[in-house]
């Protein structure tokens, strides 16, 4: 593994953006048209996913993220790295890494959330059929061709889920607030919820976990994301609050469908990581096991 630490990844990361920014600038200034983007920074690190530790991951998952947030790019498709770190994230967390725990007959919230986050890998890992591949239906054929667009679908109530399942200390079954809390709103407002209530607002439960749950370092990796989302994106505002209109396609965005679902996919990937500090290393063992030996749900990659 490359022995940039997480602080080095998250800066060039944030760098490189600000490079491509200016490259497309550059071009729009010329009258040319922007490059679409599919490549990052980190592809020689992600190449070697599998000796990252816990803090690194979450480092080049977040950095990813702060390189696919660009104005004016022309969606063309995920690049080799960001499908290999999204492979290996879900073997850690909806597959091999988390041993039989996916496959309980339980139908409690962890397992829901398990579900969840399997259809959002898979979709988001999916390739589109030739049209020269025989017998393919048309449906599976129209689902691979839009799978992007499913992952986006999919990955904003993965997040809240997540978020809430994670913020176990103020939320208990159904998704019911057992703690009050309150969060910075919008113009200076506050949002308070009582006892009993519920919270659907993606902006106020990543505050929450934030301030209440990251470890140190997912916290910077999510305050990496943050302030990329807030500085880029029309009318952003630190705090996540752009993802409430993505979320509820109430904005006119010039970031695509594709990168709304994969900021908001790698959100959860992080939020996910955050609750992994303890066995990470033997889940991460256990999952390079089985791939040796050919057993990987997700990963590696196939195509």
């Amino acid at each position: 593994m490359s022995e940039a630490t997480p602080e080095q990844i998250l800066a060039h990361c944030r760098a490189w953006s600000q490079r491509a920014a200016d490259l497309q600038r550059t071009a729009r200034v010329r009258g040319t048209a922007p490059r679409a983007q599919r490549a990052s920074p980190l592809a020689s690190i992600c190449d070697d996913i599998e000796s990252a530790d816990h803090d690194t991951l979450g480092a080049v998952v977040a950095g990813l993220t702060v390189c696919l947030i660009q104005r004016h790019n022309d969606f063309a498709g995920y690049g080799r790295d960001y499908r290999t770190v999204w492979a290996w994230c879900a073997e850690l967390l909806a597959g091999v890494g988390v041993g039989g725990a996916q496959h309980s007959a339980s139908a409690g919230p962890e397992w829901t959330v398990g579900r969840l986050f399997a259809a959002a890998s898979r979709a988001v890992l999916a390739l589109p059929v030739s049209d020269h591949t025989p017998d393919v239906d048309r449906n599976t054929r129209a689902l691979a061709h839009e799978h992007a667009a499913i992952a986006a679908y999919l990955a904003f109530p993965l997040l809240e889920q997540v978020l809430r399942a994670s913020c176990h200390r103020h939320f208990g079954e159904g998704g019911r607030i057992t703690k009050p809390f309150d969060t910075p709103g919008q113009r200076s407002n506050r949002h308070f919820y009582i006892e009993g209530g519920t919270c659907s607002s993606i902006g106020d439960l990543l505050w929450l976990f934030r301030h209440h749950y990251a470890p140190a370092q997912i916290g910077a990796d999510l305050d990496a994301i943050d302030a990329r989302l807030a500085a880029v994106v029309p009318g952003g505002s630190p705090d996540f609050r752009v993802l409430h209109p993505w979320r509820h396609d109430t904005v006119d965005s010039d970031i695509t469908l594709p990168v709304m679902g994969a900021v908001a996919l790698n959100l959860a990937i992080l939020v996910a990581l955050a609750g992994r500090t303890d066995d990470f290393d033997e889940a991460a063992a256990s999952v390079r096991e089985a791939v040796s030996n050919g057993e990987g749900d997700y990963y590696p990659l196939e195509g």
